[in-house]
């Protein structure tokens, strides 16, 4: 399934966004709230594969910043594919390479990454088993993180 998105241009731009009607998908809402990272972490009830994360960053020290930031899903033991941002060279990438083949959509085997409001977007599909539906978040640096992850349609 691809997720239904709305397309605009805006100030000569072209945006995506995922549709407003999407919302009426989501439960199981779980936030968290200036969540300290400095290295891999895992949080209470942050997993799946059909799930809507919209992901706040920021770095804990201001002049310090940070080098890496990264989520990790579609993961289990054997098997991840990660989105990481590095800010000094302004670089969103998504890795498939362990898979088996800022807001991010999970649905089954699909990703959509979409950051800047629409501005940029990534999309990949990722072919490992859905029974692995592990989710993490790291950081090369001090990161402080804002999440609100919501559960998509029935899993």
């Amino acid at each position: 399934m691809a997720l239904p998105r709305g397309i605009t241009i805006e100030n000569g731009r072209l945006y995506q966004r995922p549709v407003r009607e999407i919302e009426q998908y989501r439960s199981n809402k779980v936030e968290c709230k200036c969540v300290f990272l400095d290295g891999v972490h895992t949080l209470e009830g942050i997993q799946g594969r059909t799930v809507d994360m919209e992901i706040t960053i920021r770095p804990k020290d201001k002049e310090k910043g940070f080098q890496k930031f990264a989520v990790w899903f579609a993961q289990n033991e054997k098997y991840r594919t990660s989105v990481s941002f590095r800010p000094y060279e302004s670089a969103l990438k998504i890795d498939r390479k362990c898979s088996g083949s800022r807001r991010a959509f999970i649905y089954q085997r699909r990703s959509l990454v979409n950051t800047n409001d629409g501005e940029q977007v990534l999309t990949a599909t990722v072919m490992t088993d859905v029974a692995a539906n592990g989710i993490s978040f790291g950081a090369d640096g001090q990161v402080e993180m804002d999440i609100t992850k919501y559960d998509l349609f029935e899993e």
